[in-house]
């Protein structure tokens, strides 16, 4: 009762409720991770790729759903 496996990589709201039926874990972990376009206007030319244009971020509408899938 000291060691708990906490699956994790790709937990999201589609797959949790799944996973916790399929392996019995009661714990979690799950970054939500997202990008979201940048509001910076300006762009510099010599900056060619997308990913320099785009911020991490956590996506609180999928929290809320992640959290109503584990609670029923």
């Amino acid at each position: 009762d000291r060691i708990i496996v906490m699956p994790g990589s790709g937990v999201r709201p589609d797959n949790i409720r799944s996973l916790a039926e399929q392996t019995g874990a009661v714990e979690f972990h799950s970054s939500l991770r997202s990008t979201l376009e940048s509001s910076m206007e300006f762009r510099h030319p010599a900056f060619s790729s997308e990913e320099s244009y785009r911020n991490p971020f956590i996506d609180s509408g999928a929290v809320a759903a992640l959290l109503k899938r584990v609670k029923g």
